[in-house]
């Protein structure tokens, strides 16, 4: 990846995570996941109605960087014993979060996407994104 060798690390992860996003739903990220997978499942039901959180945390000499999707959480630990906080979850009800769900033709109810979703942000979980996305694939 050329953001990382670059070292623009904040794109990178970004990077990073859009593209497991798409091979989720890509042939070629079927045909990974079935050389990773020991049983026969069909791939494309997998991936396009399953999703899950993630949550990285590269360290470089001189700096931190996470990036998180879904409610998953990075804390960082000082020797004075402090906690640091590192990331935020992705929630539907946070002001932000809420307008561009309803930006994107799909809204919050019950503090959930389309009163299903717990998480306004995931890799996978495609079936509450905009058409537009999978139009790029």
């Amino acid at each position: 990846m050329k953001s990382y060798q670059s070292k623009n690390y904040e794109l990178a992860l970004q990077e990073a995570f859009v593209e497991i996003d798409y091979l989720l739903v890509s042939n070629e990220g079927h045909k990974l996941m079935r050389e990773i997978c020991s049983n026969n499942q069909p791939m494309k039901e997998i991936a396009f109605n399953e999703g899950c959180t993630a949550c990285v945390v590269l360290i470089t000499n001189d700096s931190i960087y996470c990036a998180n999707a879904g409610d998953s959480r990075a804390v960082i630990g000082t020797k004075n014993g402090e906690v640091i906080e590192l990331s935020q979850d992705n929630k539907p009800d946070n002001v932000e979060e809420k307008r561009r769900i309803q930006a994107s033709g799909n809204n919050v109810s019950m503090s959930r996407v389309n009163g299903s979703l717990a998480v306004s942000r995931a890799i996978g979980d495609w079936e509450f994104k905009n058409d537009s996305l999978l139009a790029k694939l």
